[in-house]
């Protein structure tokens, strides 16, 4: 398991995209099933920019990041 976060001063400026595009690319390239993810539900950027890349979300995590704050585990399936 990994993590991996673009620092707030560098959003907006589509390191998301390359991370999770070159992530998806070497992914596939090793024929992995899916790839799954925990992301606040709080933080509805995210949860978009995940959603637009076909994700969705399987399951509320309560607690997951502490005390009342929860998180979407979600998934994307192999293409």
């Amino acid at each position: 398991m990994d993590s991996i976060a673009v620092d707030p001063r560098y959003r907006g400026r589509g390191v998301a995209k390359a991370l999770l595009d070159t992530t998806l690319t070497v992914l596939r390239a090793k024929n992995c099933g899916a790839l799954r993810l925990m992301v606040s539900t709080a933080n509805a950027t995210a949860i978009r920019f995940y959603l637009q890349y076909g994700f969705v979300r399987t399951r509320r995590v309560k607690d997951y990041y502490g005390k009342g704050r929860d998180a979407w585990r979600m998934r994307l399936g192999p293409k």
